[in-house]
């Protein structure tokens, strides 16, 4: 048996048609959804970046560790995990994706911890920086997982997880997870995005419903065979689309894509990746992801994997997925390059 990925709390009577009515049945294999608790009205995330071409790894790690701790403090996120990639400029680039359950603490540490770290009147170390920000309501937010032990992401501080869910395996079950969908279309605003600029910091704001979605998986229990066919067949084609999304996805409504590699508490490699890309509206992602050859050999390659080794598999993989409104959302560019994440997405003013 199956159940709705959409909480009980969070359901209501639909006036916009699921993509699957009803969303009935199972596909091949399982997958489940976090659930938040009842009572939260937001979830609230902060990407804590520090970008440098010249510096090395080490040295960067030193500077970030010390925004480890300021997450420490009593206003301190529920969650956090760690990242690094080299973007498509040649900048080594770490980042803290970091997570809340109580808003007001969010927006305490945002007001103290959050603004120094892009403090434009502090002296530059000749790194960027930057903060980009997410408060959606908790009816903007879905997740899937293959696995019920997987716990990423805000999965880690996620209430409950759900038993099989019926909207999966089908193209458009993204949308009918969300529970907002169920009373709107979510469509793309008519602004546009837009850029203000200062010396040395830059704020960007993205029109309503702009869409966030953070995709990993987790390879570390994968052993013999399967390891083997996902290091040598998945993941480069994964790579592949990836690579297409962050250099020529600006056409089809993809701002920007980052591919990363996850890090332990150390600041170490792990067998875990995971992308996260902001696109123009649910409508863009979608298309990507059911008509263009990129997305479709992903989706094939995972396919492949899971028929292959069925229940044995150990791959773990799952997304969560944001529609913010206009007002739940900004981002912070302190001393960085201008293709920095969304720096390109909006046409900028200046004072």
């Amino acid at each position: 048996m199956t159940e709705s990925a959409i909480p009980p709390h969070l359901r209501v009577p639909r006036t916009v048609p699921p993509k699957r009515n009803p969303p009935v049945g199972r596909s091949s294999f399982a997958s489940f959804s976090h659930h938040l608790g009842e009572n939260l009205k937001t979830l609230s995330i902060a990407y804590i970046g520090l970008q440098s071409q010249s510096a090395s790894w080490a040295e960067l790690v030193d500077v970030m560790k010390a925004a480890n701790l300021r997450l420490n403090e009593v206003d301190g996120p529920d969650h956090r995990d760690r990242a690094r990639w080299v973007d498509e400029a040649g900048y080594k680039t770490l980042m803290i994706a970091a997570y809340w359950l109580d808003p007001a603490q969010f927006r305490s540490w945002m007001a103290s911890a959050g603004m120094d770290w892009v403090d434009p009147i502090a002296p530059s170390d000749g790194n960027g920086r930057f903060l980009e920000l997410l408060w959606p309501a908790v009816d903007r937010v879905e997740t899937i997982v293959s696995s019920f032990e997987g716990r990423e992401g805000f999965g880690a501080i996620a209430e409950s997880i759900s038993e099989p869910i019926a909207e999966h395996g089908y193209w458009g079950s993204m949308r009918d997870r969300l529970p907002v969908t169920q009373v709107s279309t979510i469509d793309a605003g008519l602004s546009g995005p837009a850029r203000h600029d200062s010396p040395r910091l830059s704020v960007v704001r993205l029109d309503a419903n702009a869409c966030i979605i953070r995709s990993g998986q987790d390879y570390s229990d994968t052993t013999g065979e399967e390891r083997d066919y996902y290091l040598n067949e998945v993941e480069p084609t994964l790579r592949r689309g990836m690579d297409y999304l962050r250099d020529e996805g600006r056409p089809i409504g993809c701002y920007i894509n980052r591919y990363v590699e996850v890090l332990d508490e150390q600041y170490a490699e792990t067998e875990r990746t995971y992308s996260v890309s902001w696109w123009t509206d649910m409508a863009s992602l979608e298309d990507w992801a059911a008509l263009h050859p990129t997305h479709v050999a992903i989706f094939g390659g995972f396919m492949q994997h899971m028929t292959r080794f069925d229940q044995d598999a150990q791959l773990r993989l799952y997304h969560e997925v944001m529609v913010p409104d206009a007002e739940q959302q900004e981002f912070w560019y302190l001393d960085c390059h201008l293709g920095t994440g969304l720096l390109r997405a909006g046409a900028a003013t200046t004072t």
